[in-house]
């Protein structure tokens, strides 16, 4: 009889604990799909402004032909910065050009965007600094004349990514 009631025993101690553990996993997946309300809050970090980008094209263009674009990057900013990409923005003539009547259409200046690979970091308050990949400036030809830009040295703008 007494090893009857040891196994009954152990039988009870066994449904015990099972049905506490059902009962206690109830209780936790009733706690995990509770639902609720409430608040928080972040600080966002902003990016810098201090990147400068100049481009630098030497070979006289003509319309219609193109040159190779060297870039130093430089970062005044207060944390570094990631360069992933320059964008040819436009170009605006020199003064001397202007006044002769060159305009930025008649320039007709364009530039494929130039993909930094592997991405540059300029540190805060670092540059300049010269970047391995050059970009192509290319010198429309129009169906005007363009002799109004003849000895042109245009400023160049870029944004970055």
């Amino acid at each position: 009889m007494r090893k009857l009631f040891r196994t009954k025993k152990r039988i009870a101690v066994t449904v015990g604990t099972v049905a506490l553990a059902a009962a206690l996993g109830g209780a936790a997946f009733a706690f995990f799909t509770s639902t609720g309300t409430g608040t928080g809050s972040a600080v966002i970090g902003t990016g810098g402004t201090g990147i400068s980008v100049v481009g630098t094209e030497t070979t006289p263009l003509v319309p219609g032909t193109s040159g190779t674009v060297s870039f130093t990057v430089s970062n005044a900013g207060t944390v570094p910065e990631t360069i992933t990409n320059i964008h040819f923005t436009g170009a605006t003539p020199d003064t001397t050009s202007a006044s002769a009547g060159c305009t930025s259409a008649m320039l007709d200046l364009s530039m494929p965007d130039v993909p930094i690979s592997p991405a540059v970091t300029i540190p805060a308050g670092g540059g300049p600094t010269a970047l391995v990949a050059t970009g192509t400036l290319t010198m429309g030809n129009l169906a005007t004349s363009q002799d109004d830009c003849v000895s042109a040295t245009p400023s160049l703008s870029f944004t970055t990514s």
